[in-house]
């Protein structure tokens, strides 16, 4: 029997609690919160997805969402999760439930639920706007470094020409510089945000989510040093879906009446919101999920 070792990145052991709460009918019984931010529950049962916890006949257990709880223990709550899901009919696994033909005829959305659990295998990108802002700010800066490197070795008579032709290619307008900054810093902000492409032939099949860097195994610039932004091997991602953005997405309320101050008021939300589709949310062709888990195998 082959036996399938993940190497976690990502775990949202909040959220896999709240499912098997549900998938079990509401086996765990919150009670308390301690100072020491810890959970109680009480369990009556023998088997199931508590059986590793040994939850027989009214056996007290103990959450602690603190650095002593084990990861060895999350790993076995994510299993435990994933094959309940799976007994149940509750989990996509989107790479045998999604056929060609579908993605050819872009109908794919048509078969999912904007509330789906699904597993899906691809290879991702690690977009972390804090780092991006960092090396934006000193942008032209690494830009001039670099164009100098390059043209170090040639003969003095080719360097001047050389140089200046390689600083135009990494050099960036200062209203643009600008501009970039202040969307950064309004609406990015220190998000991470992973994209993920199950069908290498299939670009416009992207799932897109947004990390709580809580819940990452290690550091993000940790992550970002052994794997890239772009790492080679592929990852999977056990996630619920959270929208399905359609080609043409309108939800204005128009029409409002009111006073002169609330119309002003909600044509001034209006205008936010087109300019919240163009640079917060995910929009179509994307389909916007919140990551549970993401491990390599």
């Amino acid at each position: 029997m082959s036996i399938s070792i993940r190497d976690f990145i990502y775990l949202d052991i909040e959220r896999l609690k709240s499912i098997i709460a549900q998938v079990e009918e509401g086996l765990a019984t919150t009670s308390s919160k301690e100072n020491r931010n810890s959970q109680q529950g009480s369990a009556s049962v023998e088997g199931g997805i508590f059986s590793f916890l040994k939850g027989i006949g009214g056996v007290n257990f103990l959450w602690e969402n603190k650095n002593t709880e084990t990861k060895s223990l999350h790993d076995n709550i994510y299993n435990k999760v994933e094959n309940a899901l799976i007994e149940n009919e509750l989990l996509i696994k989107i790479s045998e439930y999604i056929k060609e033909e579908d993605l050819e005829k872009d109908t794919f959305r048509d078969l999912l639920l904007d509330n789906s659990f699904i597993l899906a295998t691809g290879k991702i990108n690690i977009n972390d706007f804090t780092q991006m802002r960092m090396v934006l700010e000193k942008f032209n800066d690494i830009g001039d470094f670099i164009a100098k490197c390059t043209v170090a070795d040639l003969p003095h008579n080719q360097r001047q020409k050389q140089l200046k032709k390689v600083r135009s290619n990494l050099k960036m307008d200062k209203w643009m510089q600008e501009g970039f900054k202040l969307f950064f810093d309004t609406f990015y902000k220190d998000r991470i945000v992973i994209k993920l492409n199950p069908f290498e032939n299939y670009p416009d099949f992207r799932l897109v989510g947004n990390l709580n860097k809580e819940f990452l195994r290690d550091d993000i610039s940790s992550i970002i040093y052994k794997y890239g932004t772009a790492p080679v091997s592929e990852w999977t991602i056990f996630g619920q879906i959270a929208s399905i953005p359609p080609e043409n997405r309108e939800n204005i309320v128009s029409n409002v009446g009111g006073s002169d101050i609330e119309v002003a008021l909600q044509q001034m939300f209006d205008v936010f919101r087109e300019v919240e589709m163009m640079a917060q949310s995910v929009v179509y062709p994307e389909i916007s999920i919140t990551p549970i888990a993401i491990y390599r195998e």
